[in-house]
């Protein structure tokens, strides 16, 4: 039994013709209380984007696509590549973290 439970998950949306990549996390605790936090979205070539889903999203990601078009260097972490090394996926998804942590004052 487990006093706090967390789930991560990154998920590409559309938003006016940009698309995406946006990190969500979940915690929630024994007792029930829950928090859902997202990051900040990192824009990612449309390009990219409709090769992957011309391929299908049950075989390849974004990120794998992009680091066979030598766009990226690391496709599970494409975030950095397409920041200029300013942030990471591990930084997104660890200040959502902080937050929803914060947020039920764990």
């Amino acid at each position: 039994v487990f006093d706090v439970s967390v789930s991560i998950e990154n998920g590409i949306i559309e938003i006016l013709g940009t698309w995406y990549d946006i990190g969500w996390v979940l915690i929630e605790t024994k007792s029930g209380k829950n928090c859902f936090v997202p990051t900040a979205g990192v824009p990612f070539p449309s390009d990219a984007v409709a090769k992957t889903l011309a391929a299908g999203v049950e075989t390849t990601t974004v990120g794998t696509t992009m680091k066979e078009a030598g766009t990226v260097a690391n496709n599970q972490d494409p975030h950095s590549d397409l920041t200029h090394k300013m942030t990471s996926r591990k930084e997104l998804l660890g200040q959502a973290l902080k937050i929803a942590v914060g947020m039920l004052n764990l």
